[in-house]
């Protein structure tokens, strides 16, 4: 027997360590938790079934995200979701630090507002968005989930920024 562990046993592995963040990613986009937990299990049950098509030169956290990516969009474009809503993505607990209710209320008004603009965007831009921001993959990771290059998925990054900027920008202009 070779000293690699085999396909099972990496997706294994990758179930119990990296499994949350599968499950957060379908959350976060989602918005319901029960659904992305059976989104997040039904994507580690496909990459089980497919695992001798997995090519261990290539990062597991790539493919595995990758069908999750894929059965997400099965998902939303079935039930014509593309506006899924977001979870707030300041979420993040801020120690030792309090904020006035009316600190609290801008900041929730800004978040609207950047959740509202990352819904505009194109879903292939959301993606990349989301995918970047929120999971902190790299280019060239994105692109292996998402089946690109990791010059095309710079490309969406710059327009999404671009799109977020000019929108978050009118909205100022909108309430200021």
């Amino acid at each position: 027997r070779s000293m690699k562990p085999d396909r099972g046993e990496l997706l294994g592995d990758f179930a119990q360590d990296e499994g949350h963040a599968l499950e957060a990613m379908f959350r976060r986009t989602l918005n319901d938790p029960d659904l992305a937990r059976d989104l997040a299990q039904e994507t580690l049950l496909r990459a089980w079934s497919k695992r001798d098509d997995y090519d261990p030169s290539r990062p597991l956290r790539s493919w595995v995200f990758g069908i999750g990516i894929n059965l997400l969009r099965n998902h939303l474009r079935r039930r014509k979701l593309e506006q899924a809503t977001l979870q707030p993505l300041g979420d993040l607990p801020r120690e030792g630090r309090e904020e006035t209710p009316t600190k609290r209320l801008a900041k929730a008004e800004r978040e609207e507002q950047l959740e509202g603009a990352i819904r505009a965007l194109p879903p292939s831009q959301q993606e990349v968005v989301l995918l970047r921001y929120q999971e902190g993959l790299s280019c060239q990771e994105i692109a292996d989930v998402v089946g690109t290059t990791p010059n095309a998925v710079s490309i969406k990054l710059y327009h999404a920024r671009k799109a977020l900027r000019e929108r978050l920008r009118d909205a100022a202009e909108e309430t200021g």
